[in-house]
Protein backbone atom coordinates (compact mmCIF):
# COMPACT_ATOMS: atom_id res chain seq x y z
CA UNK A 1 0.00 0.00 0.00
CA UNK A 2 1.56 3.47 -0.93
CA UNK A 3 1.83 6.11 1.92
CA UNK A 4 0.33 8.90 0.98
CA UNK A 5 2.80 11.15 2.51
CA UNK A 6 5.33 9.76 0.20
CA UNK A 7 3.62 9.33 -3.45
CA UNK A 8 3.22 12.62 -5.86
CA UNK A 9 0.33 14.58 -5.95
CA UNK A 10 -1.68 13.56 -9.18
CA UNK A 11 -2.12 16.15 -12.26
CA UNK A 12 -5.61 16.94 -10.71
CA UNK A 13 -4.37 17.60 -7.11
CA UNK A 14 -1.70 19.90 -8.12
CA UNK A 15 -4.12 21.51 -10.48
CA UNK A 16 -6.12 21.99 -7.64
CA UNK A 17 -3.62 23.03 -5.58
CA UNK A 18 -2.32 26.25 -8.03
CA UNK A 19 -5.98 26.92 -8.37
CA UNK A 20 -5.87 26.91 -4.68
CA UNK A 21 -2.83 29.11 -4.42
CA UNK A 22 -3.58 31.53 -7.25
CA UNK A 23 -6.77 32.07 -5.82
CA UNK A 24 -6.40 32.65 -2.23
CA UNK A 25 -3.10 35.87 -3.53
CA UNK A 26 -6.13 37.18 -5.21
CA UNK A 27 -8.08 37.53 -2.74
CA UNK A 28 -5.14 38.72 -0.33
CA UNK A 29 -4.38 41.17 -3.01
CA UNK A 30 -7.78 42.75 -2.97
CA UNK A 31 -7.86 42.77 0.76
CA UNK A 32 -4.46 44.80 0.78
CA UNK A 33 -5.73 47.32 -1.57
CA UNK A 34 -8.69 47.84 0.04
CA UNK A 35 -7.55 48.42 3.08
CA UNK A 36 -4.74 50.44 1.70
CA UNK A 37 -7.03 52.87 -0.72
CA UNK A 38 -9.41 52.64 2.66
CA UNK A 39 -6.32 54.88 4.99
CA UNK A 40 -5.25 56.88 2.04
CA UNK A 41 -9.00 57.89 1.55
CA UNK A 42 -9.84 58.76 5.36
CA UNK A 43 -6.28 60.01 6.08
CA UNK A 44 -5.99 62.41 2.98
CA UNK A 45 -9.64 63.88 3.97
CA UNK A 46 -11.36 62.01 1.51
CA UNK A 47 -13.65 60.67 4.11
CA UNK A 48 -14.85 64.40 5.20
CA UNK A 49 -14.93 65.65 1.27
CA UNK A 50 -17.46 62.71 0.97
CA UNK A 51 -19.34 63.34 4.07
CA UNK A 52 -20.12 66.89 2.82
CA UNK A 53 -21.00 66.21 -0.42
CA UNK A 54 -23.49 63.40 0.59
CA UNK A 55 -24.87 65.90 3.49
CA UNK A 56 -25.29 68.24 0.42
CA UNK A 57 -27.01 66.34 -1.79
CA UNK A 58 -28.55 63.50 0.54
CA UNK A 59 -31.33 66.48 1.42
CA UNK A 60 -31.88 64.22 5.20
CA UNK A 61 -30.04 62.26 7.73
CA UNK A 62 -31.00 58.97 5.63
CA UNK A 63 -30.59 60.14 2.30
CA UNK A 64 -26.77 61.32 3.82
CA UNK A 65 -26.30 57.84 4.95
CA UNK A 66 -27.29 56.34 1.76
CA UNK A 67 -25.32 58.70 -0.38
CA UNK A 68 -22.04 57.67 1.34
CA UNK A 69 -22.72 54.18 1.34
CA UNK A 70 -23.61 54.17 -2.30
CA UNK A 71 -20.65 56.44 -3.53
CA UNK A 72 -18.13 54.24 -1.17
CA UNK A 73 -19.63 50.95 -2.16
CA UNK A 74 -19.04 51.87 -5.89
CA UNK A 75 -16.12 53.19 -5.78
CA UNK A 76 -14.50 50.30 -4.01
CA UNK A 77 -16.38 48.58 -7.04
CA UNK A 78 -14.82 49.96 -9.43
CA UNK A 79 -11.39 50.00 -7.67
CA UNK A 80 -11.70 46.18 -7.25
CA UNK A 81 -13.25 45.45 -10.50
CA UNK A 82 -9.83 44.05 -12.23
CA UNK A 83 -8.79 41.86 -9.71
CA UNK A 84 -12.85 40.73 -9.29
CA UNK A 85 -12.89 39.74 -12.98
CA UNK A 86 -9.40 37.71 -12.64
CA UNK A 87 -10.46 35.92 -9.81
CA UNK A 88 -13.86 35.27 -10.88
CA UNK A 89 -13.86 34.73 -14.78
CA UNK A 90 -10.53 34.59 -15.79
CA UNK A 91 -8.97 32.20 -13.17
CA UNK A 92 -12.42 30.32 -13.56
CA UNK A 93 -11.87 29.69 -17.05
CA UNK A 94 -8.00 28.99 -16.99
CA UNK A 95 -8.95 26.09 -14.81
CA UNK A 96 -11.72 25.06 -16.58
CA UNK A 97 -14.16 24.96 -13.65
CA UNK A 98 -16.92 27.80 -16.17
CA UNK A 99 -18.07 27.87 -19.53
CA UNK A 100 -19.78 30.77 -18.27
CA UNK A 101 -19.82 34.02 -21.03
CA UNK A 102 -18.56 37.29 -20.24
CA UNK A 103 -21.49 38.99 -20.45
CA UNK A 104 -23.66 36.34 -17.80
CA UNK A 105 -20.52 36.86 -15.44
CA UNK A 106 -21.12 40.53 -15.62
CA UNK A 107 -25.02 40.28 -14.92
CA UNK A 108 -24.18 38.20 -11.45
CA UNK A 109 -21.53 40.94 -10.77
CA UNK A 110 -24.08 43.20 -11.04
CA UNK A 111 -26.16 41.54 -9.22
CA UNK A 112 -24.74 41.10 -6.59
CA UNK A 113 -23.54 44.75 -6.62
CA UNK A 114 -27.17 45.66 -6.25
CA UNK A 115 -28.12 42.97 -3.42
CA UNK A 116 -24.77 44.29 -1.86
CA UNK A 117 -25.87 47.78 -1.92
CA UNK A 118 -29.32 47.40 -0.75
CA UNK A 119 -27.89 45.04 2.17
CA UNK A 120 -24.95 47.50 3.27
CA UNK A 121 -27.72 50.76 3.33
CA UNK A 122 -29.83 48.75 5.32
CA UNK A 123 -27.02 48.15 7.89
CA UNK A 124 -25.83 50.96 7.52
CA UNK A 125 -29.05 53.43 8.24
CA UNK A 126 -29.77 51.29 11.32
CA UNK A 127 -26.58 51.07 12.92
CA UNK A 128 -26.72 55.34 12.25
CA UNK A 129 -30.09 55.58 13.77
CA UNK A 130 -28.89 53.94 16.80
CA UNK A 131 -26.36 56.07 16.84
CA UNK A 132 -28.07 58.76 17.22
CA UNK A 133 -31.00 57.22 19.71
CA UNK A 134 -28.71 55.23 21.91
CA UNK A 135 -26.19 57.82 23.03
CA UNK A 136 -23.56 55.59 24.64
CA UNK A 137 -24.84 52.16 24.56
CA UNK A 138 -25.16 52.42 20.03
CA UNK A 139 -22.80 49.75 20.20
CA UNK A 140 -23.97 47.02 22.05
CA UNK A 141 -27.03 48.12 19.87
CA UNK A 142 -25.22 47.65 16.84
CA UNK A 143 -23.48 44.41 17.09
CA UNK A 144 -27.10 42.86 18.32
CA UNK A 145 -28.13 44.11 15.43
CA UNK A 146 -25.30 43.05 12.81
CA UNK A 147 -25.38 39.27 14.68
CA UNK A 148 -28.85 38.97 14.02
CA UNK A 149 -28.66 40.32 10.60
CA UNK A 150 -25.77 37.81 9.57
CA UNK A 151 -27.95 34.73 10.96
CA UNK A 152 -31.05 35.76 8.95
CA UNK A 153 -28.28 35.87 5.81
CA UNK A 154 -26.85 32.81 6.76
CA UNK A 155 -30.47 30.90 7.07
CA UNK A 156 -31.42 32.73 4.06
CA UNK A 157 -28.64 31.52 2.08
CA UNK A 158 -28.71 27.80 3.36
CA UNK A 159 -32.44 27.66 2.56
CA UNK A 160 -31.77 29.36 -1.04
CA UNK A 161 -29.15 26.67 -1.93
CA UNK A 162 -31.18 23.64 -0.63
CA UNK A 163 -34.79 24.97 -2.40
CA UNK A 164 -35.99 22.52 -5.13
CA UNK A 165 -38.07 24.82 -6.59
CA UNK A 166 -37.22 28.43 -5.31
CA UNK A 167 -39.72 31.68 -6.51
CA UNK A 168 -38.33 32.83 -10.03
CA UNK A 169 -37.56 36.07 -8.40
CA UNK A 170 -35.37 34.42 -5.81
CA UNK A 171 -33.67 32.49 -8.50
CA UNK A 172 -33.29 34.84 -10.81
CA UNK A 173 -31.77 37.12 -7.55
CA UNK A 174 -29.09 34.77 -6.08
CA UNK A 175 -28.94 31.43 -8.48
CA UNK A 176 -26.22 32.15 -11.08
CA UNK A 177 -27.02 28.61 -12.31
CA UNK A 178 -30.74 26.66 -13.14
CA UNK A 179 -32.18 25.74 -9.68
CA UNK A 180 -31.75 22.34 -8.42
CA UNK A 181 -34.81 20.28 -10.17
CA UNK A 182 -34.29 22.27 -13.39
CA UNK A 183 -30.71 20.65 -13.18
CA UNK A 184 -31.83 17.14 -12.50
CA UNK A 185 -34.40 17.15 -14.93
CA UNK A 186 -32.14 17.95 -17.71
CA UNK A 187 -29.79 15.25 -16.42
CA UNK A 188 -32.53 12.69 -16.39
CA UNK A 189 -33.07 14.10 -20.21
CA UNK A 190 -29.60 13.50 -21.51
CA UNK A 191 -29.23 10.35 -19.63
CA UNK A 192 -32.52 8.71 -21.18
CA UNK A 193 -31.29 10.46 -25.11
CA UNK A 194 -27.91 8.56 -23.76
CA UNK A 195 -29.56 5.42 -23.49
CA UNK A 196 -31.52 5.61 -26.69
Amino acid sequence: MNDPMTTSPSPEQRTAKNYERDKLWLHLAEMALVVAVLAVFYVSGGSRALAAFARSTGGCVWGTVAVYVAVLLAGGAALTFPLSFWSGFRLEHRFNLSKQTFGAWLWDEMKAFALSLVFLLVAAEVVYALLRAADGWWWLCAAAFMAAFELAMRKLAGQNMADMEPHPVVEFLFHDHPALSKRIAKAAAWRQAQDK
